[in-house]
């Protein structure tokens, strides 16, 4: 069958294409800006002992009990109690700027949670691994994607606490 051939059918498919292109335009123009890695892995050129009392000490710092605290042989495991967020004040304890909401912004309140591992390298360093879970509040928790503002946060403060930077490896 030709779409041509009966009258009012070009119209018809130019309409078509154009809403075609429209949406595909309005796709790419509402986007978020690009995801800072979630689940950083940093090395810091100290020993382990010293890396897993400053890691500790930083989990604490941000206001919460130590959900977990293990240390085993040559690894420490780290995981905050849940650390509540809020909608005003410090842009690290705001909800709207730790995770993507996005078109959803109705949540009440949220929260989160850091672990962090710790294990030596090969050649005498540390890798620490941070993990962060957030949670926003509709009357259910519901999982939201981080913006990766906690997770440097965290490194920022284990940079001064350990005098040192992290390193490539």
């Amino acid at each position: 069958m030709d779409p041509y051939r009966y009258p009012g059918s070009r119209a018809a498919a130019a309409l078509l294409v154009a809403l075609l292109a429209t949406q595909l335009a309005c796709q790419v123009t509402w986007r978020e800006p690009e995801v800072q890695p979630l689940n950083p892995v940093v090395v810091f050129p100290s020993e382990l002992a010293t890396t897993c009392a400053q890691v500790r000490h930083t989990i604490r710092q941000l206001g919460t009990a130590l959900g977990k605290d293990t240390v085993e042989g040559d690894a420490c495991l780290f995981e905050s109690a849940h650390i509540p967020l809020t909608h005003n004040g410090d842009p690290a304890e705001r909800l709207d700027e730790v995770a993507y909401l996005g078109n959803q912004n109705s949540f009440s309140r949220g929260r989160y949670i850091v672990t962090a591992s710790v294990r030596p390298t090969a050649i005498g360093n540390t890798r620490v691994h941070l993990t962060t879970r957030i949670e926003g509040f509709d009357g259910d928790y519901r999982v939201l994607r981080s913006r990766g503002l906690i997770e440097r946060t965290i490194v920022e403060r284990l940079t001064d606490l350990l005098g040192v930077g992290p390193i490539q490896e």
